[in-house]
């Protein structure tokens, strides 16, 4: 595994880069894209220590690790390498873990209610808009188990995690299998703090953190 820094890599480029993974989500990704001042942020990279320079800017392609990242002669399907995803899991249980206010929400874009992958799965979950699912973890709720599950499930074409801060007795209106409120929602883009979004082609992450709610 490839030894993992967090870079700055904030600019026009990255804030650009930034809204259209929000264009391309759902009902939370359209509340931050509307609600967030994304171009006073700070953006940081998670990316290989060696990556090239020119390429850890270079958001929507996947080069970070050289010639691990090229398709081999005659190997139709190669498998997306991705070393920065325990520093993620890492970044959310640390920012989870700082009080009981601090919460994050995962998007999910490929599953809805109902879906028998998903009531299988036994990953708590939440509605919105009927169909809509998100994984909301708070007051405490720092289970690494739960959280790796989430991650990976959320993880598709897009991925979003965005990261708040709501009170105890909001946080207990959201509740496992359930529908999420539309309070609820826009109170939880109201106070957001950070949002990671995937990049480089599925090689890495970019994490937004607003300028005056910095984790």
């Amino acid at each position: 595994m490839a030894v993992m820094r967090k870079k700055d890599v904030t600019g026009l480029a990255a804030f650009k880069y930034i809204r259209e993974e929000l264009s391309k989500g759902l009902s939370l990704s359209e509340y931050l894209n509307n609600t967030l001042t994304i171009e006073t942020g700070r953006v940081y990279s998670f990316v290989p220590e060696d990556a090239p320079e020119n390429e850890v800017y270079n958001f929507d392609y996947g080069m970070l690790y050289g010639s691990d990242s090229l398709r081999k002669e005659g190997q139709f399907v190669m498998p997306v390498r991705n070393d920065a995803t325990p520093m993620v899991i890492s970044e959310i249980q640390e920012y989870l873990n700082l009080n009981n206010t601090k919460c994050c929400l995962f998007e999910d874009c490929t599953q809805w209610a109902g879906d028998f992958a998903l009531e299988s799965s036994g990953i708590e979950y939440q509605k919105y808009n009927t169909r809509n699912i998100y994984y909301f973890f708070g007051l405490g709720n720092n289970n690494l188990e739960k959280i790796t599950d989430a991650f990976f499930s959320s993880n598709s074409y897009v991925f979003l995690c965005a990261f708040s801060n709501l009170d105890v007795e909001e946080q207990r209106k959201i509740i496992p299998f359930s529908e999420i409120t539309v309070e609820s929602m826009k109170l939880f883009v109201t106070n957001a703090s950070s949002i990671i979004v995937k990049a480089y082609d599925g090689e890495g992450y970019l994490i937004w953190i607003s300028a005056d709610k910095l984790i």
